[in-house]
């Protein structure tokens, strides 16, 4: 904390001066004089709350860890989610699936019969949808049966690469 030495002028932190030099050898000083008690000073102008710190242009300004925004470089803003454009809009009637990049020994519709049975009842299974032999198209009986396979964390046929997605009917007609 900056403080004001009344005998000197000079600006100290704790018991040194602002250029380091330890406060009894400074001129004006004797050796083995007993320090005087600092006290803080109210300045006019200046909010009680400052207690006199200054910041890195020399005025007296907000504490260091309420200058977050006052930074350059560094965390800043975050990332801006806005420039990735509105999301699309989810059909919570939907009850089919997209599944991608699946291995074309694996897509098959008794296995992927298999795997998605156990989130409900499968109405169709397309596969090679859109004629691509890595892809199929699940549909179940209800949207709450689809969205419980969509959110499963385990990985289909224990292959992160394995995608789902939401079926877009919109985008087939293009």
């Amino acid at each position: 904390m900056w403080c004001l030495c009344l005998r000197t002028g000079y600006e100290t932190v704790g018991s040194r001066n602002r250029v380091g030099m330890p406060r009894n050898l400074m001129p004006g000083f004797p050796m083995g004089a007993p320090q005087r008690e600092l006290i803080n000073v109210p300045v006019m102008g200046i909010p009680a709350i400052n207690h006199g710190m200054m910041d890195m242009r020399g005025s007296v300004g907000m504490h260091m860890g309420m200058r977050h925004h006052m930074r350059g470089r560094g965390r800043g803003r975050g990332f801006d989610h806005g420039r990735l454009g509105n999301k699309p809009y989810r059909n919570y009637a939907n009850c089919s699936l997209e599944v991608k990049k699946i291995p074309k020994e694996k897509n098959t519709i008794v296995d992927l019969n298999s795997h998605f049975e156990r989130f409900g009842k499968i109405v169709n299974i397309q596969i090679c949808f859109e004629n691509d032999p890595e892809a199929a198209l699940i549909t179940f009986s209800s949207p709450a049966e689809s969205q419980e396979a969509y959110r499963c964390t385990e990985a289909v046929f224990n292959n992160r690469f394995i995608k789902v997605f939401w079926h877009n009917k919109e985008k087939v007609g293009l």
